[in-house]
């Protein structure tokens, strides 16, 4: 077999070789691409966020029935507490027994970063706004319905309500318990005035409650100073997830939350 002359060789590498220009051309194509999956990826990403978001809400949706069979039918308080914040027990501390897991009151888009705590009426607020209770630690982003829950707040009578039965629900089906919760609400009667994709973040908010209220802390969901009562927050393609009191839970644009909202109000319900 004859081997190739040194200019053979160096003819053939250069037959093999990339040119500069097709170098160029395949990091354009893979640029290209990148920029198309990308989205894609991203979208995916988002979805399956917002799938695991429905089953921690459906998750509580079934420790609150479980609750309720046990307490006569009544919905866990919304919060308790004693004085001056003593002995605070929030709905979420209420259900903790029936789920054996924190981590579903925590919406997978609103991860806890706890980098920075700081001191805001007594509570402390992470970074990025969530709030973590002292009595455990635990941080929470969706938001339980006043209406449904009240308050017991022994010293205080004015946030003395008792929590509703389960029977008198008007509408199950059309009744929230629960919500993505961590916006700044606006009172108003029109729904895309009162919460939009924009609104103030307040995502700590553990109560959802109706911007037009002024039933105990109700109002406090328009206050930007209050960091537990607030409005829905559109964390899921400027849709929030909601667990009704039948146990079903959608993904909702924001039709529902507004002042004087029957969504609310356990007697009555949306339409």
């Amino acid at each position: 077999m004859k081997t190739p002359s040194p200019v053979q060789t160096l003819a053939l590498a250069r037959r093999c070789a990339f040119t500069l220009i097709e170098l160029l051309v395949v990091i354009a194509i893979i640029a290209i691409l990148a920029g198309m999956l990308l989205p894609a990826l991203s979208k995916a990403k988002n979805k399956a966020k917002g799938t695991q978001s429905l089953n921690n809400q459906r998750q509580i949706g079934i420790a609150a029935r479980l609750y309720c069979d046990e307490q006569e039918g009544r919905f866990p308080w919304t919060f308790s507490l004693v004085g001056a914040q003593l002995n605070r027990t929030s709905w979420f501390n209420y259900l903790l027994p029936y789920t054996q897991n924190r981590q579903i009151f925590l919406c997978p888009s609103r991860p806890k970063k706890i980098a920075t705590l700081i001191n805001v009426n007594g509570m402390l607020i992470v970074s990025e706004g969530e709030t973590q209770y002292p009595m455990d630690g635990t941080i929470v982003n969706y938001g339980a319905n006043y209406n449904l829950g009240g308050s017991d707040w022994q010293g205080n009578a004015g946030w003395q309500i008792a929590p509703k039965r389960v029977d008198a629900v008007a509408k199950p089906s059309s009744t929230v318990y629960l919500s993505d919760a961590g916006a700044l609400a606006v009172n108003n009667v029109n729904p895309a005035i009162c919460i939009t994709p924009t609104s103030t973040p307040k995502p700590g908010c553990w109560i959802i409650s109706d911007p037009g209220s002024t039933v105990a802390g109700s109002a406090g969901a328009i206050n930007p100073g209050d960091p537990n009562w607030g409005g829905q927050h559109l964390r899921h393609e400027n849709r929030s997830m909601v667990l009704f009191v039948d146990g079903h839970v959608e993904q909702r644009v924001n039709d529902w939350y507004y002042s004087g909202s029957p969504w609310l109000n356990p007697a009555l319900g949306g339409p």
